[in-house]
């Protein structure tokens, strides 16, 4: 991708487990001329690390409230109302606030009047994921994913609000590649690092602040997930972006296809790509964005970072 094209793309990539940051990029150069496409952003990062305010993850977040509905005791067969658009009412935030009744619409039509939890993942169904909300609960959803590492990319905590099941908040990839490595992981999160540790010159280590791995589901809720999101690349929205060894993944896009998101693992790896305009995430459309754009970069460089490994198997660690 140039760095003169009109949108921007970029991409963090995790190690499971370890919260170690493999790779970071932005398809722009550094610098301050607009002209040029330069930027002296790092965009794949949040504000307290160089980057800007964030960006829609899109429907890449309904792995929290899936993963909130799982923990709940909720099923694969959960048959809930899918319609092309509807009206959901119900919502109250962690303090027990209440909302107007929400509309939502699907991106794209579907011929089915409801689906069960599996083909409304898969088929990334708006409004079945809306009623999953209701019943799952606002606040158990926003909490399960702050337990994934999850805040706006500013540093404050992620809106309470009923759309935010469809990633409007403003987060940034390198936190979104690390809540997806911990499903990698079996449900452990670790804060992303840059950093491994340092010894000076007198050979004395120097402490680093470290990924603090921690359980943030159990690992049957997470290998549930997996098991689901693997089925994206087969038989949903990621068909034909499989990197050919097991993986899972989530496609994601923003309001009227400004922008989009795509974030995927394997037992050894998680990435998310995020592609769009930072500076207007609600503009222009971006035609073919996961045929064109946002799903090849991460199959591309998934493939590409795995490449010369023996493919792994994902394993349950119930």
């Amino acid at each position: 991708m140039r760095p003169s094209h009109s949108k921007t793309a970029t991409e963090a990539m995790v190690k499971p487990g370890t919260g170690e940051i493999k790779a970071m990029v932005v398809s722009k150069t550094y610098g301050d001329s607009k002209k040029k496409g330069q930027t002296t952003l790092n965009l794949a990062a949040d504000y307290a690390h160089g980057g800007n305010g964030g960006y829609s993850a899109g429907s890449t977040f309904k792995i929290f409230t899936l993963a909130a509905a799982l923990d709940k005791g909720y099923s694969v067969g959960t048959t809930l109302p899918a319609p092309n658009s509807t009206t959901v009412s119900g919502y109250t935030d962690c303090k027990g606030h209440g909302f107007e009744p929400w509309s939502v619409r699907n991106a794209e039509l579907s011929k089915a009047s409801s689906a069960d939890l599996a083909t409304g993942t898969w088929e990334s169904l708006n409004t079945y994921y809306a009623y999953l909300e209701q019943r799952v609960g606002l606040c158990d959803s926003v909490r399960m994913a702050q337990r994934f590492g999850m805040r706006q990319a500013t540093g404050r905590p992620l809106q309470q609000v009923p759309a935010q099941v469809l990633g409007t908040g403003d987060i940034d990839v390198t936190h979104l590649a690390a809540a997806y490595a911990a499903f990698a992981a079996h449900g452990r999160y670790c804060a992303p690092i840059a950093i491994t540790g340092v010894t000076d010159s007198t050979g004395k280590k120097i402490n680093v602040p470290g990924a603090g791995c921690r359980r943030a589901v159990d690992a049957g809720v997470a290998d549930e997930v997996t098991r689901i999101l693997q089925g994206v690349l087969t038989k949903g929205t990621g068909r034909g972006l499989g990197i050919g060894r097991p993986a899972a993944a989530k496609t994601g896009t923003c309001e009227g296809f400004a922008c989009a998101a795509f974030a995927g693992y394997t037992p050894d790896l998680a990435a998310a790509v995020w592609f769009g305009d930072p500076a207007a995430p609600f503009g222009d459309p971006s035609p073919g964005v996961f045929g064109a754009n946002v799903g090849p970069i991460w199959r591309a460089s998934m493939q590409g970072a795995l490449r010369g490994t023996a493919p792994t198997s994902f394993t349950s660690h119930s």
